[in-house]
């Protein structure tokens, strides 16, 4: 999931709405809030909205190789399952 905070940098609203068109059947939902709430909130209320118990959470400037969001991944599955 990923949830645009009502951010003000037109440049990713406008790519997340066309991914978000593109991709209604996909395994990423895309989420716009009304208004900002927040790094704290916004994370709860992608968590209640989350139909997944495994979630992992990164702030927009996080950037994720292929291998890091594997082994991440691979993490969860291990620690608690």
């Amino acid at each position: 999931m990923i949830i645009d905070d009502k951010s003000s940098d037109r440049s990713i609203n406008k790519f997340l709405k066309n991914y978000s068109e593109k991709n209604k059947l996909k395994k990423i939902k895309v989420v716009f809030n009304k208004k900002n709430l927040g790094f704290s909130e916004t994370v709860n209320y992608g968590i209640k909205l989350s139909k997944n118990n495994d979630v992992i959470i990164l702030n927009s400037d996080t950037i994720v190789t292929h291998r890091s969001g594997r082994k991440a991944c691979k993490e969860l599955h291990t620690v608690y399952h």
